[in-house]
């Protein structure tokens, strides 16, 4: 699942990034040097013919040592730890698939893991030139904040039943060099035939604050058909 990026652990620092790592398919930067990777938080040796499948490389999702990586595909070197669990090298898994947006520079990174009903987790991230992540902002937190605002104000739907009952769906997100973001965001009770659903479309700008943390600028928010 996609998420914060965190400091790799130390037995991973030095190691080549294929040793204990592989990209996952189609979520390489516009330069070709950057990725998405699935692999283990260890630097033991990996035996990869044990994965191996007719479509690339699958990991057992509950793998204790199950990684995903911010990887330096030309430099083969790992440059983050992310929370996610995407579990191969495939983009998309049934249900299951690792999202991304890249600008076209590489500054901006968008990563999240969506299921069928839900997204799991969605990070905008800021890369410094050599890739390493500066700062970052959740947009899963953001999106479920304005969707909870339709659903109670528009809806009157309580808050309670909100956290409980409804799933919130991440999709479609765009990034440029200058950090504006665009995405669609859903909420909906699922296999509900009675309860009200919402879709959105947000857009924003991602501003680094003093300590260095982004903040989402300039909001806008629309229902879809508005």
């Amino acid at each position: 699942m996609a998420g914060f990026a965190q400091e790799l652990p130390q037995e991973l620092k030095g190691v080549a990034a294929s040793k204990f790592c592989k990209p996952v398919e189609g979520t390489g930067s516009a330069d070709g040097r950057l990725a998405i990777a699935v692999g283990f938080k260890s630097p033991e040796p990996v035996d990869w013919a044990k994965y191996k499948t007719e479509l690339g490389y699958d990991i057992d999702p509950d793998n204790a040592l199950l990684g995903n990586f911010l990887i330096d595909v030309r430099k083969d070197r790992a440059l983050a730890l992310l929370e996610g669990k995407h579990f191969g090298t495939r983009k998309t898994y049934n249900h299951e698939s690792c999202g991304v947006a890249w600008s076209d520079k590489g500054n901006y990174l968008v990563e999240m893991q969506s299921w069928k009903w839900h997204t799991a987790h969605a990070t905008l991230h800021h890369l410094a030139a050599d890739g390493t992540v500066t700062s970052r902002l959740d947009l899963l937190k953001l999106a479920k904040g304005e969707l909870s605002k339709v659903l109670q104000g528009k809806h009157k739907i309580d808050p309670a039943k909100i956290n409980a009952g409804y799933a919130s769906s991440l999709s479609e997100p765009e990034v440029d060099d200058e950090g504006h973001v665009a995405l669609h965001a859903t909420a909906e009770v699922p296999k509900s035939e009675t309860d009200p659903s919402v879709s959105i479309l947000i857009k924003f700008t991602a501003r680094p604050d003093a300590k260095g943390v982004l903040q989402a600028e300039a909001l806008e928010v629309k229902e879809a058909g508005e």
